[in-house]
């Protein structure tokens, strides 16, 4: 008399858990695609090439006199131009 009765809830219970399963894997791929779409584009934006301005370097003249060399311009990448720590609009 109770096997029917536990089979059934078992089973009520093993459906129920499939489908709360399913409706998080459903919902988690909308918000997922938005972050990975994000992400694209702003890997995207370290490639696009920029008028980039690198800081100065400190050159010496003998033993006392040293002073800064004009900014570089270049054109390069907007990684390349962070990496070198330069300043590009």
């Amino acid at each position: 008399m109770f096997r029917p009765i536990r089979s059934t809830a078992l089973l009520l219970a093993l459906g129920m858990t499939v489908l709360a399963g399913c409706a998080e894997q459903g919902a988690a791929p909308g918000r997922a695609g938005d972050k990975l779409a994000t992400a694209a584009r702003q890997d995207a934006d370290e490639f696009l090439v920029v008028d980039c301005l690198l800081p100065s370097q400190v050159r010496k003249l003998g033993r006392q006199a040293s002073y800064l060399a004009p900014r570089r311009p270049i054109k390069t990448s907007v990684g390349d131009c962070e990496i070198r720590g330069g300043e590009y609009v």
